[in-house]
């Protein structure tokens, strides 16, 4: 299991799923991203009313925007950017894992690795599948 803020990919959690994979052998990663998102929250709250974060959390909210700007533009209803920025960064980061080159691509097109994204509902405690 690899974690950061806002479930998005990073080169050292790009290298760790490598390992996992040419090494251990792992068929399966699933990008969970998670209801209420602080991470994300604070890439919608930027996007709205633009925002400078201390040290290094900008670079959080700067990797969370492109999700936050497709969200915005499918035109989610109000109070409803949150979810949709949340779900499409899901989708970013599994396509960018599926094509992570030289390692997961190969595996994913080899039939020998499935990329799959996931929304953990606090609420509930139950996962979505995110396609």
């Amino acid at each position: 299991m690899t974690r950061v803020a806002g479930n998005y990919v990073t080169n050292d959690i790009l290298a760790s799923l490598e390992y996992g994979v040419a090494v251990l052998n792992t068929p399966a990663i699933m990008v969970l991203g998670h209801t209420s998102c602080g991470a994300v929250n604070a890439a919608v709250g930027a996007f709205e009313k633009p925002a400078e974060f201390p040290g290094h959390i900008q670079n959080i909210v700067t990797e969370l925007m492109p999700a936050v700007r497709v969200a915005a533009s499918e035109s989610p209803k109000k109070g409803t950017l949150l979810m949709a920025a949340t779900i499409q960064n899901i989708r970013q980061n599994v396509q960018r894992l599926q094509q992570a080159t030289p390692i997961l691509d190969k595996a994913v097109q080899a039939g020998k690795l499935k990329v799959v994204g996931g929304l953990y509902h606090l609420d509930t405690g139950r996962v979505e599948l995110i396609t």
